[in-house]
């Protein structure tokens, strides 16, 4: 018995025959990751010790790595990256048996389900909201508005806005906003709501029909991306929201005024 338990012992601790692995680590545009990160690589399936865990660095200027051993002749390795804001949507799994270079594509994704401004595919920023979402009337039909406007992202020609969540993509809308000065009342007799000549207020409008052949998707597991691009609607300002919330993110598409929580000029 004791001979057996030590020569299992020691065959766990040999492991398997063991091969590099080379590779990059990519955006979709091709360019590497600013920030680098390491490579994890776990075994799936029953190897010995010393082929159990991998990994390695990835050169922050090439997107290249290069694991001196993993042993893919005995058994899969799932991939999980040290930056949990790089997403591998095509390949979260080296398969058994795998030969030749291992060319991964990754997508920022924030770290979880929100709204983000994707700059580039290596520059993705979270979104905070930018307003309180009100509710009045004019001329006894109901009207939503701005209160406190805060923050208006400027998305210029070129860049994206990605939103992270199954939910969020099919719940929510873009609204237009529109620009009305003062002086002008609103509401009723009973609540009134005075806007006052040299001040003004953004109203809501219906849902604006969006391009959608235009939006991008990416969905693996239990994350799905959904990429926005500013043409996508006509230019202008928009108030993104679903239903239930209270606070829209607010966009300006296409204009890029100097100053994106000022009235249009």
């Amino acid at each position: 018995m004791r001979a057996l338990t030590i020569a299992t012992l020691l065959a766990a601790l040999v492991g398997c025959g063991a091969t590099g692995l080379e590779g990059t680590l990519l955006d979709e545009a091709g360019n590497p990751f600013p920030d680098g990160a390491t490579l994890k690589l776990k075994a799936v399936g029953e190897v010995g010790l010393t082929c159990q865990q991998f990994g390695g660095p990835v050169d922050p200027a090439t997107g290249a790595f290069s694991i001196e051993k993993v042993c893919t002749s005995e058994s899969a390795y799932t991939i999980k990256l040290s930056d949990e804001g790089i997403w591998l949507a095509e390949m979260g799994e080296v398969p058994v048996g795998h030969t030749g270079p291992l060319n991964l594509i990754g997508y920022r994704h924030g770290g979880g389900p929100g709204v983000y401004h994707a700059k580039t595919p290596t520059d993705v920023i979270a979104l905070r909201t930018g307003a309180d979402l009100k509710k009045t009337t004019k001329d006894g039909a109901a009207l939503q508005y701005l209160k406190k406007v805060a923050h208006i992202t400027v998305v210029p020609a070129g860049e994206t806005i990605l939103v992270n969540g199954a939910d969020k993509v099919e719940k929510m809308a873009f609204h237009p906003l529109t620009w009305t000065p003062g002086p002008v009342t609103l509401g009723t007799a009973d609540a009134p709501l005075e806007v006052p000549e040299g001040a003004g207020i953004w109203t809501v409008g219906p849902a604006a029909a969006a391009d959608a052949s235009k939006f991008k998707t990416k969905e693996h597991g239990d994350v799905k991306l959904t990429y926005i691009p500013g043409d996508a609607l006509a230019a202008g300002r928009y108030a993104y929201f679903s239903e239930k919330d209270s606070r829209p993110w607010l966009f300006d598409f296409g204009a890029a005024q100097a100053d994106p929580t000022a009235a249009p000029e």
